[in-house]
């Protein structure tokens, strides 16, 4: 686990991991592994949906896995987080909107994807499914990345994604 503080005096339970060298194969070129991003970033099922997106902005991620007792149980995204802010009845005040935990936006359906399966395959199952991200399991079914929308579009443009300054 990595502790990260996002905002001053906050610290927030965000786990960061790494396929330890030696495990799996090397990426095939033209493969998910080979463009999915890791290490992983996690938090826990409990944060907040502001704590969740300050993490998100300082990382420049827009997606993270939720943990539950260790277990990845859920993928949020950073449109899911805005959404959740937003929603609600005007009844609730603001600070029950800012405090909101971030299981209560997640999508708890995780649709998954293995390390070896090709790049096309990915933008197919993320089209079919409706979905933005894809976690990346390995031969064990163990999650070792994540591709999203982000890292396709990454691939096919040839570089890195930046807006113009």
């Amino acid at each position: 686990m990595v502790e990260v503080v996002v905002a001053p005096g906050r610290p927030h339970a965000l786990h960061s991991w790494v396929l330890a060298a030696g495990e799996g194969a090397p990426a095939l070129p033209g493969t998910v592994a080979s463009i999915m991003s890791h290490p992983l970033v996690t938090v826990d099922v409990r944060v907040s949906l502001d704590d969740a997106l300050l993490a998100m902005r300082s990382l420049d991620i827009h997606h993270l896995l939720l943990l539950d007792r260790g277990r990845v149980v859920a993928v949020v995204s950073d449109r899911n987080l805005v959404r959740g802010k937003a929603a609600g009845p005007a009844s609730r005040d603001e600070e029950h909107r800012r405090t909101r935990p971030v299981f209560q936006v997640a999508e708890y359906r995780l649709v998954t994807i293995h390390r070896d399966a090709t790049i096309e395959e990915a933008a197919s199952a993320m089209l079919v499914e409706g979905v933005s991200s894809l976690p990346v399991v390995d031969g064990k079914d163990e999650i070792v990345g994540i591709v999203t929308s982000r890292d396709l579009l990454r691939h096919v443009s040839g570089g890195p994604l930046r807006r113009a300054s």
